[in-house]
């Protein structure tokens, strides 16, 4: 659903980021055990991945409901639970949008040469068509980004049309 229709809906939404998507729970939990065990002392940002960035280490350990100032040594395991939990299904609210004039778009995605230009659909799954942000195609603001975004969906809907009439 989008965003900004379930805020208008319903007030706020829900959004639960991964910070670590390339690790599993097992693998985080025993990497912030080794870490703790190599340096004991170490404060609990410390004993997180360096992938994630030391403000938003901090910031994790603070969500968590952990002091950032206690040593690693000390954390109990349903603490040490609740952090992970903290890193791979944080929990936001989002609370609205700052409207179309303010919207901006993102950079990079799926290659376009992974795409047929005339349809949208992927060379790589057949019958998956790729659109707007989700393309490797970005432009200055001032609508030029929604308008790749209106066209790749009318040629993408068109197409899955056909497909689905069998043409």
């Amino acid at each position: 659903m989008n965003a900004a229709r379930l805020m208008s809906d319903c007030g706020q939404g829900r959004l639960r980021v991964d910070f670590l998507p390339d690790l599993t729970f097992q693998e985080l939990e025993r990497r912030v055990i080794e870490a703790t065990q190599r340096n004991p002392q170490a404060r609990m940002a410390a004993v997180l991945p360096e992938e994630l960035p030391v403000r938003l280490r901090r910031y994790l350990v603070r969500a968590a409901g952990i002091g950032v100032a206690r040593s690693a040594a000390v954390l109990e395991r349903e603490e040490r639970r609740h952090l992970i939990h903290a890193v791979k299904a944080h929990e936001l609210t989002v609370n609205g949008t700052l409207g179309w004039d303010r919207a901006e778009v993102t950079r990079g995605g799926v290659a376009l040469e992974e795409v047929q230009s005339r349809t949208m659909e992927s060379r790589i799954v057949p019958g998956l068509y790729l659109i707007g942000e989700v393309l490797d195609v970005d432009g200055p603001i001032g609508g030029l980004n929604f308008q790749a975004a209106f066209a790749t969906g009318y040629l993408a809907g068109e197409a899955a049309g056909r497909r689905q009439a069998g043409r």
